[in-house]
């Protein structure tokens, strides 16, 4: 049996990180960085972006001291920490993934398995519902559970997933990778099946804004894959443009009423979320506004700081830690999208690069540790230079 290369098993094995639970995946991610480092012989190169990651880490590591003494919490304070802690493991893994020599067409292709799995999960959901079977464990995860959305009883798919958007992200992270191979490996046809094969999920976990978001990818990958000819492209977007701009004049009432159905059809998350925003704000001003409270508290079942990445980097570390944070996550953002267009990357990079971005304003990028260690591990691969020709026995910087 051929062993995996070291690097690539957070891609081989990415489905079983996923399904361990959080301290579970905290000690394989902690010990996959662990053997990188003694790899590289500690030889990780820091970039702007990562150095200015480090000193959010830092103050937030700092947060959860100061504030440890108002609180007797344990569970609490051990989760504050976890969260801290993978921050600084996901930015060393980013910093291992910018520099090693790897080969990118097997990442690609270990993220189309793993779309393949999340596809099939969804279509044994479809059938499980219609046979109206129950809905199995898994180390105490769901595959699907029903939701009241509307006034009405409907399926929400969870992929055996902490909860179901983390659906959403590991699709909008895997998606153009597999979409990219898929397309150089298979005809037409194949990438068109595969484009809408892999949507199922993501509509089936009736996530407001990952609807919106599935038709933008979609509808990029469809004209990605229409032709090669750019005249005819450019042609394609202003009579894409046109028959959009016709549909809304023709029926924008209708179109109203549905985004309002959509918007208003999960009326309790939605007020719950504001609550969240508005007294994790409140707190964060009046308790610490320079670093922060460090570990969320418990409002109503959810901690505060949560639902949104910025909004938790601000409840956790004030102002000066949010200040480290977002010039770090902009200048790795920057870096990414340089890189994407030097190597002229196929459209759909980067719509779901922004469609991630999108997502973080709702959801929390740390909010499972295999995700957000998956987010910057991509990024560095996008950025990473090192190219492994294979049809010679060399190596060579691109």
């Amino acid at each position: 049996m051929k062993s995996i290369n070291l690097d690539y098993l957070l891609f081989a094995y990415l489905w079983i990180i996923i399904l361990v639970p959080k301290s579970v995946q905290m000690i394989i991610l902690f010990g996959i960085l662990a053997l990188f480092l003694l790899k590289s012989k500690f030889k990780i190169k820091l970039n702007k972006a990562v150095i200015f990651l480090l000193g959010y880490i830092l103050i937030n590591f700092v947060s959860i001291v100061v504030n440890s003494f108002k609180t007797n919490e344990l569970q609490r304070i051990l989760a504050a920490l976890n969260t801290c802690f993978i921050w600084l493991v996901a930015s060393l893994m980013f910093c291992y993934y910018r520099q090693v020599t790897i080969d990118k067409e097997k990442i690609k292709k270990y993220l189309v398995i793993n779309i393949y799995i999340l596809i099939a999960l969804a279509l044994i959901t479809i059938i499980m519902d219609k046979l109206n079977l129950k809905s199995p464990y898994l180390l105490s995860r769901n595959l699907y559970q029903y939701e009241w959305l509307s006034n009405k009883e409907k399926l929400r798919f969870f992929g055996f997933m902490e909860y179901s958007n983390l659906v959403d992200f590991f699709y909008l992270l895997c998606f153009p990778f597999a979409f990219e191979y898929i397309k150089n490996k298979h005809k037409k046809l194949y990438v068109v099946i595969f484009t809408i094969l892999s949507a199922i999920p993501v509509i089936m976990t009736n996530s407001r804004l990952g609807i919106f978001l599935i038709i933008v990818v979609v509808a990029s990958s469809l004209y990605d894959i229409s032709t090669n000819n750019k005249r005819t492209k450019k042609m394609m977007i202003v009579f894409l443009i046109i028959c959009i701009l016709s549909i809304s004049l023709i029926f924008n009432q209708d179109i109203i009423q549905k985004i309002k159905e959509i918007i208003y059809s999960r009326q309790g998350s939605t007020s719950m979320r504001n609550a969240i925003y508005s007294l994790s704000l409140e707190k964060t001003l009046h308790n610490s506004i320079l670093i922060g409270n460090g570990i969320k508290e418990i409002y109503n079942g959810y901690p505060l700081g949560s639902h949104s990445t910025f909004l938790g980097i601000f409840y956790k570390t004030g102002i000066i830690g949010s200040i480290f944070a977002i010039i770090g996550l902009i200048l790795m953002q920057i870096n990414t999208f340089i890189s994407l267009k030097n190597k002229n990357k196929s459209i759909v990079y980067i719509i779901c690069l922004l469609c991630v971005l999108c997502f973080l304003i709702i959801e929390d990028l740390d909010g499972a540790n295999w995700l957000i260690v998956l987010y910057f591990s991509l990024l560095g691969i996008i950025c990473n230079n090192n190219i492994i020709i294979k049809n010679q026995n060399e190596k060579r910087r691109k």
